[in-house]
């Protein structure tokens, strides 16, 4: 009974999970694009930073960047957008705002954050991952 019962809740969630199509990520998931500069492949989807909105404080090595994310998997959402603030100097992060929407680019209202505390970068994440692609974008060592 509990595995009938697990089996049903996965197909529901599957159910209610967003599915984009390839036409909806598109405008950020090109390869060749002019504006989002792809930053990493994941379990859940593609990464792309939106170079655009990049703002670079030389003189504290700080940087603030739009992420944008596909999500493939189990979730309401389709697109995930952080604004991500990077410490070079200190090695850590924190997300300052984050969004949510669905493929249509309708925002899920319940799920819009943010954080201020901020976060060590672990070797080998995906946050360092990132950061190494905005680095080498903006030809710093």
């Amino acid at each position: 009974m509990k595995k009938l019962l697990l089996l049903f809740s996965f197909l529901a969630s599957q159910l209610f999970a967003e599915q984009c199509i390839e036409e909806q990520y598109k405008p950020y998931f090109s390869r060749n694009n002019d504006r989002y500069i792809y930053s990493g492949s994941y379990v859940l989807g593609d990464t792309v930073f939106d170079k655009n909105s990049i703002i670079y404080d030389k003189t504290n090595q700080i940087i603030k960047v739009w992420f944008i994310s596909q999500v493939l998997v189990n979730h309401k959402a389709g697109i995930i957008k952080n604004y991500t603030e990077y410490d070079i100097k200190n090695n850590r992060s924190r997300i300052l705002k984050e969004f949510y929407e669905k493929c249509n680019k309708e925002p899920i209202l319940d799920f819009p954050k943010s954080s201020e505390n901020w976060g060590v970068i672990v070797p080998e994440s995906i946050n360092e991952i990132n950061l190494d692609y905005l680095k080498e974008y903006l030809k710093i060592k």
